[in-house]
């Protein structure tokens, strides 16, 4: 599921990129469930993505001159993929797990809830107003 994913404005839209992207990202082996937010705007809804797609799309973001940071929580996957997007010019930041939705049922899937508050987390972690960036 890849809509609108270069950060191509639609038609009749000013041709603006972003300065900075903001990621909370959901990790998994197969599957990366993405919430991305473009500047100070209001985050986009949660994206899957295959990993190795996710981290090309983030290198060509960080090649365009885009400041990427992002965010995962620290799982069974390892730090495999921290280190890609490190390579690639992103600032990622490694959370360590906790519950960062509200108590949910056992069998409501969680990545769109996840993605969303991990952003939601590194937003307010890298805004201008504030120098504490612990996760």
């Amino acid at each position: 599921m890849e809509d609108n994913l270069n950060c191509q404005p639609t038609a009749g839209a000013a041709q603006t990129k972003p300065k900075m992207i903001k990621l909370g990202l959901d990790l998994h082996a197969r599957q990366v469930m993405e919430c991305r937010q473009l500047d100070d705007s209001t985050p986009k809804p949660p994206q899957r993505w295959e990993p190795q797609k996710l981290l090309a799309q983030a290198e060509a973001w960080v090649k365009a001159g885009i400041q990427v940071y992002s965010c995962y929580e620290a799982g069974a996957c390892g730090y495999w993929f921290h280190r890609e997007l490190v390579r690639r010019g992103v600032i990622n930041f490694v959370a360590v797990p906790r519950a960062l939705a509200p108590a949910r049922t056992k069998d409501q899937k969680s990545d769109r809830l996840d993605a969303p508050a991990l952003q939601a987390q590194l937003d307010s972690c890298t805004s201008p107003s504030t120098t504490d960036t612990r996760f």
